[in-house]
């Protein structure tokens, strides 16, 4: 690209959107920079003439305006033995800064297989966007005075459940029994939802003895998630949380914001009448305030997005929470601590939050996009829920007749991470001994361990974000085309290859004389596309583009290296098929890191 960039004397950058891989037939990389043209077949022919002399292009072809370059592989030779660490990543002059939501689950439970989408898409765009060059804040947002939490508030306050239970983990007592168990007893005794209300206000009121109990609950609840993320390598730099909005009074400064750029207006017939309301561009009404002038969740919100910017003076304090298993020290917004500098010049907002929430999500869009001018770009990243299938369900112990199962914290119908990542590490332990007699219990503990954590997340990012995920626990640890089994199967593969070799990653090599098979052609090809699917995958922010082409890449593979011997082939052979191996290597590894995925030497 950067050779047809100056044979035509145009910018990289620019050159950049004209140029696309077509089918192999037609071609390894195709420029359409002639379609502007009335005479499009002519400028193709004068665009052609000027690359011909390329060294990494073998032949030009048109069509219908098309330039089609075939490539020459064994001047590519050369580059692919340059390959590092930082293949893939962006050419950034200008970083940008960006704040990343995820995860966000209520500070009421465990942190279920729904709550783990989210979080795992959140920090593979995370992995993402760093590897790519950006410097990301990553955010995890408590909702610490909602009604989850004055559910568990009723069961400690009124119903005498204690404050926890010797053997079982924080997060799962309260979810699974004192949040459950109040929902079922809101039904038989009435009095016991005015309870909860009377606790909500409390919570809104702050300094209380009230919220005093409840910060309690939440951070022992809180750590028990967190210590569920940590162990999926999932981090964050700064826990936002939601009586800390109310406190600091970003709501009424958000309030004022909107009524004086007239954002919003005071509803004084119909349904609405009294109440604070918002129209779209569309046309949509939404509701900000309730008629007794408490304000919805999108009020607070729209006052969180507007911090996030900038655009209210950040007047919290910060204090560290805890120090998380990677490390690194975990910031939280606080009525105690130190005022810092936590953001500096965000330019985007990017927010994981389910699709169910899209009209308040293009809300917030539309009025940061009013309020800066086109300046700052606020993103909501939806995706679809998790359910579970019928299998699943029968192998955590539940009954069911639905193909599919929708997961309710209520109802107590839901599957949290723990359960299943244990479940998970049991049947790869079993697996990894029957196909390893050799190894020791730690050994195989830790490949376990491996294999239930790549499974696990991997799961949740493949899939396009817009289809809702069925998750079946049976079929996750199979060893096929797609799966994260499949992949650690095919590192495990090229570690051992390079192991009984002894190679080292650098070879020297008399790429002229080498003879280049069809197979090797397509390997060439998908590895000098990896740069353009981290581009995309970036662009976009869609994980999907990765996984399918690491899938495909390691497809490819494993079928090449059947028919292709590499210890056994003639030295320069080896030697090129030793550096083809290296560079598929660099771009798995390169791409587990960003999927959640852990190489393992062994399966």
């Amino acid at each position: 690209i950067e050779e047809i960039s100056k044979a035509l004397s145009i910018d990289k950058k620019e050159i950049i959107k004209y140029i696309s891989h077509p089918i192999s037939e037609f071609g390894d990389l195709s420029i359409n920079l002639a379609l502007k043209y009335k005479d499009k077949e002519k400028v193709a022919e004068d665009i052609s003439k000027k690359i011909r002399g390329i060294k990494y292009i073998s032949k030009v072809d048109i069509k219908n305006g098309y330039v089609n370059c075939f490539y020459n592989y064994k001047e590519i030779l050369p580059y692919i033995a340059n390959i590092d660490e930082n293949y893939g990543k962006g050419d950034i002059k200008e970083t940008k800064n960006i704040i990343l939501e995820h995860t966000s689950a209520n500070p009421n439970k465990a942190i279920h297989i729904g709550h783990l989408r989210n979080a795992c898409i959140g920090d593979s765009l995370t992995r993402l966007l760093r590897f790519y060059g950006y410097n990301v804040i990553v955010e995890n947002y408590i909702d610490d005075t909602g009604a989850q939490v004055a559910d568990n508030l009723v069961g400690i306050l009124y119903l005498n459940f204690p404050m926890e239970k010797e053997g079982v983990k924080t997060d799962h007592y309260f979810g699974d029994e004192v949040y459950v168990k109040v929902n079922q007893l809101y039904e038989q005794n009435r009095e016991l939802i005015e309870k909860r209300n009377q606790i909500l206000r409390k919570l809104e009121e702050g300094e209380n003895q009230v919220t005093d109990l409840s910060n309690k609950i939440v951070k022992y609840i809180l750590k028990a998630q967190l210590q569920t993320l940590n162990r999926l390598n999932i981090f964050y730099d700064l826990l936002v949380k939601e009586s800390d909005i109310i406190k600091n009074k970003l709501w009424e400064k958000t309030f004022n914001i909107l009524k004086e750029t007239n954002q919003i207006y005071l509803a004084t017939e119909g349904k609405n009448q009294g109440c604070w309301v918002y129209k779209d561009k569309h046309g949509n009404e939404k509701v900000i305030t309730r008629k007794d002038g408490t304000v919805l969740y999108i009020g607070k919100d729209i006052a969180h997005a507007l911090w996030k910017f900038g655009m209210i003076d950040d007047t919290f304090k910060y204090t560290v929470f805890d120090k998380q298993t990677n490390g690194k020290e975990l910031l939280e917004t606080s009525s105690i601590g130190d005022k810092m500098e936590i953001k500096n010049n965000i330019s985007e907002s990017i927010n994981v939050i389910g699709s169910e929430q899209r009209l308040d999500q293009n809300i917030i869009t539309e009025l940061i996009d009013k309020f800066s001018k086109g300046k700052y770009k606020y993103i909501h990243y939806a995706y679809e829920l998790v359910y579970l299938s019928k299998d699943s369900v029968k192998e955590l112990g539940k009954e069911t007749s639905a193909e599919q199962t929708k997961m309710s914290g209520r109802k107590g119908l839901f599957f949290n991470v723990d359960d299943i990542l244990e479940r998970l590490i049991n049947d790869a332990i079993i697996s990894t001994r029957n196909r390893n007699s050799d190894l020791t219990k730690s050994e195989i503990e830790s490949i376990a361990n491996s294999i239930a954590i790549s499974v696990l997340r991997y799961e949740m990012v493949k899939m396009d974000p817009k289809k809702a995920i069925i998750f079946d626990i049976k079929n996750t640890l199979k060893i096929e085309q797609g799966s994260a089994t499949y992949l650690l199967y095919t590192i495990a593969r090229i570690n051992s290859i390079l192991k009984k070799i002894g190679q080292k990653d650098k070879i020297e090599l008399n790429h002229t004389n080498i003879s280049i098979n069809e197979m090797e052609i397509e390997l060439i090809k998908r590895i000098v596309q990896f740069p353009g699917v981290i581009k995309k995958s970036v662009e976009n922010l869609y994980l999907p583009s990765l996984s399918n082409y690491i899938s495909e890449l390691a497809l490819l593979f494993n079928k090449w290296y059947e028919v292709s011997p590499v210890i056994k082939a003639e030295p320069e052979i080896r030697n090129f098929r030793i550096l083809i191996i290296n560079a598929i290597k660099r771009i798995l590894i390169n791409s587990f890191n960003i999927l959640g995925i852990i190489p393992i030497d062994r399966i």
